[in-house]
């Protein structure tokens, strides 16, 4: 059998097409693999981990969870504390003053001082005490420091001197109180 050229032009390219595809095929299943084979590293090193930030991760969960450990109450004690707290804020209620209270209270105690500059007074003068004595006599108290006088209107500190005594009012101190209960004495005064 003879070729002539244009059969050889023939078996040429028919050997070039078949090697084309051979090359195509073998590219096609070997590049495959290594394209499968990357995208499973490629997951692989999404989804683990290195074993050195595990094993901090691990610790530092582990730390956590000892002080959830150290720290947590039991419901037990839980329950125990808050009907101890309950208990207390209901004695709380029950033996001090609410607020109101107080304030009627110190109200009134208020008005009771308010009045015994006027009071006191009127008394000394149903037993004959002078005017001036008594003015002298409330002096000498608010300078020893048995009382503190006070103007009733700003209620600030003020001196009988500065002062009509019906614009003041007189609080009975706490080394005055000693006076009177017999704590201590004082030979300028009779209790």
């Amino acid at each position: 059998m003879v070729f002539d050229n244009g059969t050889w032009w023939l078996v040429v390219l028919l050997l070039g097409f078949a090697t084309g595809a051979l090359i195509y095929l073998l590219k096609r299943s070997l590049f495959g693999r290594v394209d499968k084979l990357d995208e499973s590293v490629k997951r692989l090193d999404e989804s683990t981990v290195k074993k050195e930030p595990y094993e901090k991760e691990k610790d530092k969960l582990q730390r956590g969870i000892e002080r959830i450990e150290r720290d947590y109450t039991p419901r037990s004690v839980h329950d125990k504390s808050y009907d101890e707290l309950k208990s207390d804020i209901k004695t709380i209620m029950q033996t001090y003053l609410t607020k109101d209270d107080f304030i009627r209270e110190f109200s009134k105690m208020d008005r009771k001082i308010d009045n015994r500059l006027g009071n006191l007074q009127s008394l000394l003068g149903g037993e004959g005490v002078a005017e001036d004595e008594f003015l002298d006599s409330v002096n000498f108290l608010a300078s020893e420091g048995y009382i503190h006088l006070r103007l009733i209107s700003t209620r600030e500190p003020a001196l009988l001197a500065d002062h009509e005594y019906t614009e003041l009012e007189a609080k009975l101190t706490s080394r005055g109180k000693r006076l009177l209960k017999g704590g201590i004495e004082d030979n300028m005064i009779e209790v």
